[in-house]
Parts: C-alpha cells; sequence; structure tokens
C-alpha cells in the first residue's frame, strides 16, 4: 500500500484515543484571532508556486497557506470521520468519494430533477436532498441512511445482513464469483499483518467493488464485508476461489495495518476511500 497522505490519515483516523470532538472542534474555530508565526521549511518549487499563486491573488503567503493547510484538514478530517454532521456534507463526500462530479451527479441523479445548476448552490441541492433520495443513495453505495440523513452513526451500519460473512460455501461464492446479478468487478481480502496483538490476528474481511448503472451512468459502490477469525474451511473457500479465478486479475488478497482494519470492523469511514489505497 502506498505511503500517502490519505493513507496515513486515515490510519490516524482510526486509532481509538484520537480525540475526533477535539478536532472537530480546532477546525471549526472561528475566534478571529491573529496568525501564528511557525517555521516551516519548503521545497524550492513548492515555494515558487505559493509565491506565485500568492502574487495572483492578491493575498500574502501566510494567507493562502493557511487556507491550503486548513482547507485540505477539513476535506479529510472532518468527512473521512464521523465529523461531517450535515446532510450535504455527507452527501457531497459520497459523491467526491465515488469520483461523481456535477455532471455525473446530474445525470445519476436526473429522476429526481436535480441538474447542474441546483448543484452549483449548496442550498438548493439541500432542497433537493430528501429522505427518500437519501435512503435511496445509501441503498446504492451501501451506506447507513441514518448517516446519510445526518444522524450520529457510523458511515457503515455494521449490523446489517449485507455487511457479515456468509455462512456456507454456496453463499460465498455466491458473493464472490462476478454474476449479472452482484455486478463485482475487484475483490480485495484483506488481513491485519502488522500488529502485535491478537485483536486481528488471521482475521479477514472483503472489500467488493461492484460496477452499477442507473440513468446511464455508471458508479463503483464498495461493498464491505467485516472481518472475522476464519477457520480452515472459510479459509479453502478463499484460497480456491483465488486459485481459480486468478487469470481475471479481480481477485487479490493485501495486509493492512490495524488503524484501516479497525476503521473498517467499526463501519466508521467510507469502504471506498481505503479501496482506492490498496
Amino acid at each position: 500500500m502506498a505511503n500517502s497522505l490519505t493513507a496515513i490519515l486515515t490510519s490516524l483516523l482510526a486509532l481509538p484515543e484520537l480525540d475526533r470532538d477535539r478536532i472537530a472542534e480546532l477546525l471549526t474555530r472561528n475566534d478571529k484571532k491573529p496568525m501564528q508565526t511557525t517555521s516551516l521549511r519548503m521545497r524550492p518549487g513548492t515555494r515558487q508556486l505559493i509565491d506565485e499563486l500568492s502574487g495572483r491573488l492578491g493575498i500574502s503567503q501566510s494567507e493562502l497557506l493557511n487556507m491550503i493547510v486548513e482547507g485540505s484538514l477539513r476535506d479529510i478530517f472532518l468527512p473521512f470521520s464521523n465529523t461531517a454532521g450535515s446532510v450535504i456534507d455527507r452527501f457531497e463526500l459520497l459523491m467526491q468519494a465515488h469520483e461523481l462530479d456535477p455532471t455525473d451527479i446530474a445525470q445519476l441523479l436526473s429522476s429526481w430533477n436535480i441538474r447542474v445548476s441546483v448543484l452549483q448552490d449548496r442550498e438548493r441541492t439541500m432542497d433537493y436532498l430528501t429522505t427518500p433520495l437519501l435512503q435511496e443513495l445509501a441503498g446504492w453505495f451501501h451506506v447507513s441512511a441514518d448517516w446519510m440523513l445526518g444522524r450520529g452513526v457510523p458511515p457503515v451500519d455494521i449490523t446489517r445482513r449485507i455487511h457479515q460473512w456468509p455462512q456456507t460455501e454456496d453463499e460465498f461464492r455466491a458473493l464472490i464469483i462476478p454474476t449479472e446479478e452482484n455486478k463485482n468487478s475487484e475483490i480485495i481480502f484483506w488481513t491485519n499483518g502488522n500488529s502485535d496483538g491478537k485483536e486481528y490476528k488471521k482475521r479477514t474481511g472483503i472489500l467488493i467493488k461492484q460496477k452499477e448503472s442507473a440513468s446511464q451512468i455508471n458508479y463503483y459502490p464498495v461493498l464491505s464485508i467485516i472481518p472475522q477469525q476464519l477457520n480452515s474451511e472459510q479459509e479453502r473457500w478463499i484460497s480456491e476461489t483465488i486459485r481459480d479465478y486468478a487469470t481475471t486479475g479481480g481477485l487479490r488478497s493485501v495486509s493492512i495495518d490495524a488503524g484501516l482494519a479497525t476503521a473498517l470492523e467499526q463501519g466508521i469511514t467510507l469502504p471506498v476511500l481505503i479501496f482506492t489505497q490498496l
């Protein structure tokens, strides 16, 4: 897995001792106190770009850097954890996470009379985000309807049967093997492979990327099957399935760190955000 900024912050957000309320408080504070001086070393090219952009915008370099850093932290921390409290925040996060631009969204939701001009205005968009629409989106993207409605719950309702491990080999194969019904396009079997503790030892979860269509637009939801400790029979299901379908390139196994494993097990993040990093 690439050691990217998103992967690092994803791991941080999954740490049990991380005070998410404190992060939200700091990032939403608006006390209008003057900015504090800090020492920051930048690579020459980055420094030159900041100089040029600040000049074009007519603001100081420190103001531009502050906006970039604060904006990035808001985009990553607030939506990614469960601190994105508003319906519009969660709607926008869901669309962005699945790489849907306003034109795609308008086409996808055309039956709800949502147009690009509506999406350009957050207040107008909110008027169109009715409970039935949000519940429909939750079903399409395998997320919690309560989360979509702005309630204080994780993005994924791990108690739902759709997120549980199949109980028989027939159920497993029906879940994994691509068919016209399940529309699977890529499968990742993951285990937590670098923890000293025993909590995740030999625990395996599944991420299933599917290809769905609505209003002539393709979208790719990711279904998360929460991890469990497998018995020898279940391990055989996986090894035989990977062996039988290895040539398709659509099945693979990865090892992830404890932070990402916790995030998936507790349903506190959108699975697609982790899937894109693996």
